[in-house]
């Protein structure tokens, strides 16, 4: 293939191109000169605010210095045009900047305050902007948006009690409108607001509600704002509530992530009756926040399981993929809520699911069906006798950010935390069960923990509190791993104290059972040549004389071995 005239097509391409560009910067070149022309010499004020206006953002060196010069008309409005230019320049009002520092002391606030915008662009200072900022707030004759910017501008400079009223106005003013100027303007004010919240002044906080009170708009950016304070407000869920009969649908989607994010039991049990109520609402975006943020506590919103499963009939579709995700969310299995209502979502939601996940007519829905199926317990999961002590299990649970699972369990029991394992234990963890292939609960502890050791004595008092709760619990000493070594021999080889050993014979561990190996427990710690062992030949443990022998040889370099050895072969 000739290659040529593609090459040539290339290069005319781009020699078009580069001409193009050449004669669009020529005509921005013209107009721009053309502009500040007429900042100098034409009369009419409103064609010279419009010129500086346009020669905002430029690139030239010399419109720059043009509009520094404009901070000098006689006109207040094409001063302020000027300096709102010149802040739209960014670094490029460079050429301007003793005119602009002059402008701070502009009578007009608007002038100031945009000259100030341009000159902390240009790497001035902040508090040397502080006075011309605080004028401006206190002018009465300064705009919404005027002492806006000056109040924005003076956070962390300011009293933050200070700069909240006009954040309100401007707010009220920008929520107003439905315009694009005005959503812009709100998200303004809803940036301004959330750094003035970074102060971590709870001053505010009284005002915002009582601003929350009495506002027509901007309820939600009112509700957002609070919602940023740490630790939330008091009755913070009592403050949302009414919120969801609001009649913008914006604002009731506010209330009902912001609820979604209250994951408390108590607030949940407040909250998700309201919420689980707003799947009948009449938005449809509405419907899907109130879906989706139900499954945000999980089990703890157990009880609105029936209207999720009606949501998955919903007309609207992001409403029925919402509710089949959350349904998923509430009913996962490994989540430390109680047996009881793991069991109830599985039992009443299933059916539904796999309706949903065979016969839905969209994929994604099908889909989020069929996940939350898996998530789901497959067979009903055995009560705890006490029902008290396994939710207080499961709080305990939660607020360490725990699941209810083996590993969960396994992790528990090698830290030691006795709490955490008291917690998995009332919660219905098996006692006895084969733990992650290592055998028993007991045997599982102090294999994979770090809580005995020859050279720390004593021994931790956790591990021994765990190896009483775990036996008070009905834990067999002498159940072991498939390899026949048992809690005893992992005490010894682990090199637990005389007290830690005690505790295991005193609930009839064997001091002679051996594991595949055919090793004893005595054996298995005595190359450490700890005291624990001890325990074990004050419970009568003996060597025959051959083993003596052979681990006298074996461990002739080991005094503390050897001095074992003799004890354990006496008479």
């Amino acid at each position: 293939m000739n290659r040529l005239p593609i090459f040539v097509l290339a290069c005319t391409l781009a020699c078009t191109l580069t001409t193009h560009a050449q004669d669009a910067d020529k005509l921005f070149r013209q107009w721009a000169e053309e502009r500040m022309q007429i900042l100098v010499k034409e009369k009419d004020p409103k064609e010279r605010a419009k010129a500086a206006e346009y020669l905002g953002g430029s690139k030239y060196p010399d419109a720059n210095a043009a509009l520094g010069v404009a901070l000098s008309d006689s006109d207040v409005s094409v001063r302020a045009a000027a300096a709102a230019a010149l802040w739209k320049s960014g670094k490029g009002a460079e050429p301007a900047r003793a005119q602009l520092m002059k402008a701070l002391d502009d009578p007009a606030p608007q002038v100031a305050m945009n000259a100030a915008g341009a000159l902390q662009t240009l790497g001035v200072k902040p508090e040397e902007l502080v006075p011309a900022r605080q004028r401006a707030l206190a002018a009465p004759d300064a705009s919404r948006y005027i002492r806006f910017i000056a109040a924005r501008g003076l956070i962390d400079l300011a009293p933050p009690l200070s700069l909240l009223e006009p954040m309100l106005a401007f707010l009220d003013q920008s929520a107003a409108s439905r315009s694009d100027a005005g959503k812009h303007n709100t998200g303004l004010a809803e940036k301004a607001l959330a750094n003035l919240v970074e102060t971590k002044d709870r001053a505010l906080i009284p005002p915002l509600q009582e601003a929350l009170q009495r506002a027509q708009h901007g309820q939600a950016v009112l509700l957002k704002t609070l919602a940023k304070f740490e630790p939330k407000p008091d009755a913070f869920t009592a403050t949302l509530l009414p919120f969801l009969d609001a009649r913008e649908p914006a604002v009731r989607e506010a209330a009902l992530d912001l609820l979604g994010a209250q994951r408390n039991e108590d607030d949940v049990s407040t909250w998700a009756p309201r919420v689980a109520a707003m799947l009948s609402d009449a938005d449809r975006n509405v419907r899907w926040r109130a879906a989706w943020n139900l499954g945000k506590p999980g089990g703890l919103a157990a009880r609105e399981i029936d209207r999720l499963v009606t949501a998955l009939s919903d007309s609207d579709v992001s409403v029925r993929r919402a509710a089949a995700r959350s349904i998923g969310e509430i009913g996962e299995a490994k989540q430390a809520v109680v047996a009881i209502a793991k069991n109830n979502v599985a039992e009443r939601a299933r059916p539904a699911l796999m309706s949903a996940a065979e016969k839905d007519s969209d994929s994604e829905v099908r889909s989020a069906a069929s996940e939350a199926l898996k998530k789901l317990v497959e067979k009903p999961l055995p009560i705890p006798p006490n029902a008290s002590a396994e939710a207080a299990g499961m709080r305990l649970l939660r607020e360490r950010d725990t699941t209810f699972e083996s590993g969960g369990y396994f992790r528990a029991l090698t830290a030691p935390d006795v709490p955490l394992i008291r917690a998995f234990l009332d919660g219905g963890m098996s006692v006895s069960g084969d733990l992650d292939g290592v055998g028993p609960p007991l045997r599982a502890a102090l294999f994979g923990g770090r809580g005995c050791s020859p050279k720390q004595r004593p021994t931790k008092a956790e591990v021994k509190h765990m190896l009483r709760l775990l036996i008070e619990r009905g834990a067999d000493v002498n159940a072991g791993d498939t390899h026949g070594n048992t809690p005893l021999s992992e005490a010894a080889s682990k090199g637990c104290d005389r007290e830690t050993i005690k505790i295991l014979l005193a609930a009839g561990a064997k001091i002679g059972a051996t594991n595949a190996a055919g090793l004893t427990a005595f054996e298995m710690g005595l190359y450490s040549g700890h005291d624990g062992l001890e325990e074990l030949i004050a419970a009568g443990y003996r060597l025959t004389p051959e083993k003596a022998k052979a681990y006298a040889q074996g461990y002739a370099a080991n005094p503390a071995a050897l001095a074992l050895i003799k004890k354990a072969t006496k008479k």
